[in-house]
């Protein structure tokens, strides 16, 4: 189901451009990251990194759209975002088109919503629409958790984020072609995707 926060008949029509050194998206599991005491603060400066590189972060949560839209004006991000475990999309007005002359004018974000968690296909939405912009994008996934492991296969390149205080032998086991992070928590993070900046400037 495609809908808007406020009503468009045509959502998607014209691709717009990205830029081509958009190269690399990284689908992070930001209620995972947050759960570490002040690590929105000390993670800021490696977003504000990957910005600089050009590169796109999608924002993946367990959460609705108001826990990410939060985390988004922290980290002053305005890019598509996946939440409700990947149950809905949602898509600034006019990211990948041109917005329709007849739709509604005050619509912020267009909206596709599953109806029930499928963060596989989530991920590949996303992907497909960085495609049909013009893009071809490197789709890296972060998580530290069994249960990111459908997360982790629908990427390109998955990262774990090394936690010594889960089992993480059969996550790392289901997804072999993961990179685990040599340090821990929010260090860990910061390894993750400060590491795939350099990728987006290669």
């Amino acid at each position: 189901m495609i809908s808007t926060t406020a009503r468009s008949t045509a959502p998607f029509l014209v691709p717009q451009p990205q830029p081509a050194s958009a190269s690399v998206v990284v689908i992070a599991d930001v209620a995972r990251l947050l759960r570490h005491p002040g690590a929105l603060a000390e993670v800021r400066p490696a977003f504000e990194a990957l910005a600089r590189c050009e590169t796109h972060v999608v924002l993946c949560s367990d959460g609705d759209v108001a826990d990410v839209l939060d985390v988004q004006r922290e980290l002053r991000l305005r890019q598509p975002f996946i939440c409700r475990r990947g149950a809905a999309v949602h898509i600034p007005r006019g990211f990948f088109c041109v917005a329709p002359a007849d739709g509604a004018p005050d619509a912020e974000w267009e909206v596709i919503d599953f109806g029930t968690p499928r963060l596989g296909h989530a991920v590949g939405l996303v992907a497909a629409l960085y495609r049909a912009a013009g893009t071809v994008p490197l789709i890296v996934g972060i998580g530290e958790e069994w249960r990111d492991r459908a997360l982790l296969r629908a990427v390109d390149a998955p990262v774990v984020v090394r936690n010594r205080c889960l089992d993480q032998t059969r996550l790392i086991q289901n997804v072999p072609s993961a990179y685990v992070t040599e340090a821990e928590g929010v260090n860990g993070w910061l390894e993750a995707i400060l590491g795939h900046c350099s990728v987006g400037d290669a």
